[in-house]
């Protein structure tokens, strides 16, 4: 008989067989081998082993793919354990002529992509920002401070940046510092990862604008002095414990 004319049965069988190993385990008080079991999901590669002269017999791996949780439990003794389940599972089958030549233990893909995050163990990424990105933004040894603000005051912005400049201070203002040819969020990120503070003013409809919020996040994380301008709006969320500057908004 060729290989291709036998009907392999034990693949079709091993969830039965699988069912039958568990009640015998659960029997046995063997409960960490019935948790595999029991968890795992299946995958038979049916592989022909040799003949002889009443037809041959035909051996199959076996692949149990189980959680996380239990892989981890047992990856120190998985060789024992793979052997230990390969064992019974030929003593419990009945099924002439097919035997499992070898069982594998697989754990179960984990799609989970922020795991480097959640170990805790990672070091935050600096945003690389060029000398002459830098020098394009801010002025030679001058403080530098980004001023957050809403595009209705981008010209009362600008001026506090003239007034500032008096002082030593170079600000950041994005409606008026971009420059066309740059990617405007690029620009941006380069004077939030280069500024010295930052500070908010907070107009009634700061908190409308997404951009605002995230420059303000953005400030928070690098841990900079932060200066919330209380312009007819009151510091909010992770800026609400800043004292505010109190200015009469027109």
């Amino acid at each position: 008989m060729s290989e291709r004319e036998f009907q392999y049965m034990l693949p079709k069988r091993i969830e039965s067989c699988l069912a039958a190993l568990s009640k015998l385990y659960a029997q046995d008080g063997k409960r960490q081998l019935q948790e595999i079991i029991v968890n795992s999901q299946t995958r038979v590669v049916e592989a022909w082993a040799s003949d002889n002269w009443n037809g041959g017999t035909y051996g199959h791996a076996l692949y149990l793919v189980v959680p996380e949780g239990i892989y981890l439990r047992m990856a120190k003794k998985r060789s024992a354990i793979q052997k230990q389940i390969n064992e019974d599972l030929n003593h419990i089958h009945n099924i002439q002529n097919e035997f499992i030549a070898e069982v594998f233990l697989e754990m179960e893909a984990d799609d989970n992509l922020e795991w480097r995050k959640d170990s805790g163990l990672l070091l935050a990424c600096k945003h690389a920002v060029s000398p002459a990105a830098t020098k394009r933004i801010w002025e030679d040894d001058a403080y530098r401070v980004f001023l957050s603000h809403k595009a209705e005051v981008k010209k009362k912005t600008a001026e506090l940046k003239d007034s500032l400049h008096l002082y030593g201070v170079s600000c950041f203002v994005a409606h008026a510092d971009i420059r066309p040819t740059k990617a405007w969020q690029d620009e941006i990120e380069n004077a939030l990862s280069t500024m010295d503070a930052f500070v908010a003013l907070l107009t009634p409809d700061f908190h409308e604008s997404s951009w605002t919020d995230q420059e303000v996040g953005f400030a928070i994380a690098r841990g900079v002095p932060i200066i919330a301008v209380k312009l007819g709006k009151d510091p909010y969320g992770f800026i609400g414990k800043f004292q505010a500057r109190q200015f009469a908004y027109q």
